[in-house]
């Protein structure tokens, strides 16, 4: 299983910079293997921007404890190299979700006026890594199917958020919830520079 928050330290130009990281042991024999996510900036100390006001990182750290700061949370790429498993990708998913849950509800109810936005995409992660179980065409083997089910899942807690936003919401709240893109299978992509150089 995953790990908490880790503090890292690194010097940087003179200057100590402060990150974190989560560990997951995956085995011990015959060989020891560890896997250590991206490093994430440590909002209760943050190196650089990640927040407006620059001091609400902090609160939010100081608040509910350390969280992921990544733009990309979820290590497709980690998955996609064997690093992690299935479970293991849903794990960090959903550890990733539940922070977002907290800080969601933690400023909900602290906004008496104005926009509390909160982002949650766990829904695109995993639609990207578990879509080959909903599709029998779907090019990626689909190896356990205990996972069957992701998709389903996932969206179960997200109308479970919902739920518990629309509960939270004063009679002349406005709530809106909304989607960048749509999902279906990727069979074929294109690398639009290759195509330009081959076109001169």
């Amino acid at each position: 299983q995953f790990s908490d928050w880790i503090e890292l330290e690194f010097s940087v130009n003179r200057r100590v910079v402060s990150g974190i990281v989560r560990l997951c042991l995956r085995k011990i024999e015959p060989h020891l293997e560890l896997y250590v996510s991206p490093v994430n900036v440590n909002p209760e100390r943050p190196a650089l921007p990640i927040a407006e006001p620059i001091y609400f990182s902090t609160w939010l750290a100081k608040k509910q404890g350390l969280f992921g700061t990544l733009g990309l949370m979820e290590d497709t790429w980690g998955r996609n190299e064997l690093a992690l498993d299935d479970q293991r990708f849903l794990d960090q998913a959903y550890s990733a979700h539940e922070e977002r849950e907290r800080m969601l509800f933690e400023t909900l109810d602290k906004t008496r006026e104005g926009l509390c936005v909160c982002v949650f995409d766990a829904s695109d992660r995993i639609q990207h890594m578990f879509w080959r179980y909903l599709d029998p065409q779907h090019p990626s083997p689909r190896e356990d199917p205990r996972f069957a089910e992701a998709i389903p899942d996932m969206y179960r807690r997200m109308d479970r958020v919902v739920g518990e936003v629309r509960r939270r919401l004063r009679s002349d709240d406005v709530l809106m919830i909304i989607s960048d893109h749509g999902f279906s299978s990727f069979r074929r992509g294109i690398n639009l520079n290759t195509r330009l150089l081959k076109a001169g």
